[in-house]
């Protein structure tokens, strides 16, 4: 099953560059967001966390989206006005506006709770893998287990 990973850096953010939440770039990529959720993700050996899961639909295609941010060294916002709040008060607090977003596409074979659920499976599965790779990349003071 094809999986997408996407990883956005912004090493500074302003108002000529900020991430953008995929509540507004996926729906006007032409998907339907047909359902949000949260789910806790477990990737030892760093502290479980939460990201947002949707599930999308265009035309016949159905998939599922995991997807959060990450910022400042290692906090996990799900929420895009929080994160703004968090911007905000890092920049102010730590002159810093570093910050990720991190999204996992899978494709479903349709709408049924067992293929939406294998198909999230799928994403947590790749990211167990993936993960600590990626870990590598980002400033992650704050996820490891013990910190």
């Amino acid at each position: 099953m094809p999986i997408q990973l996407y990883v956005g850096f912004y090493e500074s953010q302003s108002r000529a560059g900020v991430i953008h939440s995929p509540t507004n770039c996926l729906p006007g990529a032409g998907w339907f967001i047909a359902r949000r959720d949260k789910i806790a993700l477990k990737l030892p050996p760093y502290a479980p966390f939460e990201v947002n899961k949707f599930v999308i639909s265009n035309g016949l295609e159905r998939r599922v989206v995991l997807y959060w941010y990450y910022q400042s060294g290692g906090r996990v916002v799900t929420n895009d006005y929080l994160g703004r709040v968090y911007l905000v008060l890092d920049a102010l607090r730590l002159n810093r506006t570093d910050a990720a977003i991190i999204r996992v596409i899978v494709p479903t074979v349709d709408e049924t709770e067992q293929s939406i659920e294998a198909s999230t499976e799928e994403a947590v599965a790749f990211l167990r893998t993936s993960y600590p790779e990626l870990m590598r990349h980002l400033p992650h003071e704050r996820l490891a287990e013990g910190a």
